[in-house]
């Protein structure tokens, strides 16, 4: 996660100098050719994994949903143009919803399912995918509203009026702060205990929606929010993982943690298309500027989140109970008996 935070540190103070001094195409140009040298280097570098026989993947379950949730995100984006209640959007919603069933029949009967349903259904098991969800949705709603806001301009009654590389440097010290808790979490893990720590990146996440949804018109607060925000990052997923690991038995610890990067990336996706669609909802005011109470919106949005991920870290039981962990014990000390 240190690592992370850093190449977003270098990401955001980059990308600001060169949309200011070349264009927006240039951050996608050179970002396509740091990607072609990752893959050269992963080519040439990374060894190959040692054979052995893997399972078909789930191809079925992939396209049903990837396909469900972009019916379901086209429908949230475009729900304020079309209507709430329109035939376009009502469709989108009704497909959604009939892929995910579908979706979670497929992955009941697959022998080897992108998602284990019978896993899910267990405590250890949707509590940790819930906390992942809901720390998805509200980690990108920052990152998507805060350069929003600081590149409006002061016209607006609440933009700051920064340029890009401006914007880059207000985000600088929430992405500092990522490092700063990846760099701490390990010690912290063994010092408190992951349960605390991934409470606490919810508790610091929901001060720091809270700040902002009360206060986000100056750049100092803007920083001071995104500190705390960045740090619980850094401290929580690398918590999160190991409570990962203590929640179910070794044998299923590889496609729980699949499962749970999954949640993640979904909640991430819903979390800025539904932030979205609350500030483009909230409507404009004079001069054409987005109505502030759209911002305050999507921040309530992340604060609501962070309870959802804490009430969720609170459900998470504290010892595994998964009965292929209970069949291992038992077959260890039959063994040594």
């Amino acid at each position: 996660m240190a690592a992370a935070g850093s190449g977003a540190a270098v990401g955001l103070l980059l990308g600001g100098v060169l949309v200011e001094s070349v264009s927006v195409a240039a951050v996608f140009w050179f970002m396509f050719a740091v990607a072609g040298a990752l893959l050269l280097a992963v080519v040439a570098f990374v060894p190959e994994s040692p054979p052995r026989d893997s399972p078909r993947p789930d191809w079925v379950g992939a396209v049903l949903l990837t396909t469900a949730l972009l019916a379901l995100l086209l429908a949230i984006s475009q729900g304020n143009t079309w209507g709430w209640s329109s035939a376009r959007v009502v469709t989108l919603i009704a497909l959604s919803a009939a892929l995910f069933a579908g979706f979670v029949v497929v992955e009941r009967a697959a022998s080897a399912p992108l998602v284990d349903m019978q896993l899910l259904a267990r405590r250890p098991a949707w509590s940790a995918n819930l906390v992942s969800f809901a720390m998805g949705f509200a980690l990108f709603i920052s990152g998507v509203v805060v350069p929003q806001i600081a590149r409006l301009p002061p016209a607006s009654g609440y933009g700051l009026g920064l340029t890009f590389a401006e914007t880059g440097l207000v985000l600088l010290p929430g992405a500092l702060a990522i490092v700063v808790g990846g760099w701490a979490s390990g010690a912290l893990v063994r010092a408190t205990g992951a349960r605390i720590l991934v409470s606490a990146r919810a508790v610091a996440a929901a001060v720091a929606y809270a700040w902002l949804a009360l206060d986000h018109g100056s750049v100092g607060s803007v920083v001071a929010a995104n500190v705390p925000l960045g740090f619980g990052i850094g401290l929580a997923f690398a918590a999160l993982t190991n409570l990962v690991v203590r929640a179910v038995s070794e044998q299923r610890t590889a496609v729980f943690a699949a499962t749970t990067a999954v949640s993640r990336a979904t909640g991430a996706a819903l979390g800025t298309q539904v932030a979205a669609a609350v500030i483009i909802g909230a409507g404009v005011v004079a001069p054409g500027f987005p109505a502030e109470r759209g911002f305050t919106g999507a921040f309530a949005l992340g604060l609501i989140a962070a309870l959802v991920a804490l009430a969720a870290t609170v459900a998470i039981p504290h010892r595994r109970r998964d009965p292929l962990r209970q069949d291992a014990q038992s077959e260890r000390t039959v063994a040594a008996s």
